[in-house]
């Protein structure tokens, strides 16, 4: 058995609804600005450009969401804080890694903008760092909550499942990974 399961669900709203209720752009790119790529990752901001000219393009959004639950057998292993959060990256970036094809693909046939969980995980380092232009712009997104979207919110309200966190005290049973494709 591995260490841990995936379920994964699909939700379309309508922009008139999401936009309004789940887009605060100054709210994320507070949170954002406490992660150490920000403005070192071109998938994050600080942006070159209006983040709304990316909502006012389109009238839908799909919502991919996927639910990591871990194992017990993983979770009676009782990592360390560090080694857990460790853990965590390499599990986050191995999934985008799976899923950017389909994604892509995705994209393509609704003619629309695919937008990743989390940070652009293609290159590291990112070429921002040194002020080079990306190079992988045509696999690159943006972080879904690098563009504004509330996720912790989106996440409960459309999927009713609430976010859990590491802490150097507790460890969660899951993690949420929100991808979204505007169409």
């Amino acid at each position: 058995m591995g260490d841990y399961t995936i379920e994964r669900f699909e939700h379309t709203v309508s922009m008139d609804e999401f936009y309004p209720k789940y887009v605060d752009f100054e709210y994320t790119d507070y949170k954002c600005s406490q992660c150490s790529s920000y403005e070192y990752k071109w998938s994050c901001p600080s942006f070159d450009f209006d983040v709304d000219d990316i909502w006012t393009r389109y009238d839908n959004i799909r919502l991919y969401f996927m639910k990591i639950t871990f194992t017990d057998e993983f979770k009676n292993k009782n990592l360390s804080y560090e080694k857990f959060r460790e853990n965590s990256r390499m599990l986050f970036q191995t999934e985008k890694r799976k899923i950017l094809n389909k994604m892509l693909d995705e994209e393509k046939r609704l003619n629309g903008l695919y937008l990743t969980c989390g940070p652009c995980a293609l290159c590291i380092p990112c070429e921002k760092v040194n002020s080079n232009p990306c190079r992988h712009p045509e696999l690159m997104r943006y972080a879904v909550e690098s563009v504004g979207v509330k996720v912790v919110e989106c996440v409960r309200d459309y999927f009713n499942v609430e976010a859990q966190w590491i802490s150097q005290d507790s460890r969660p049973d899951y993690h949420i990974f929100l991808n979204a494709i505007l169409y």
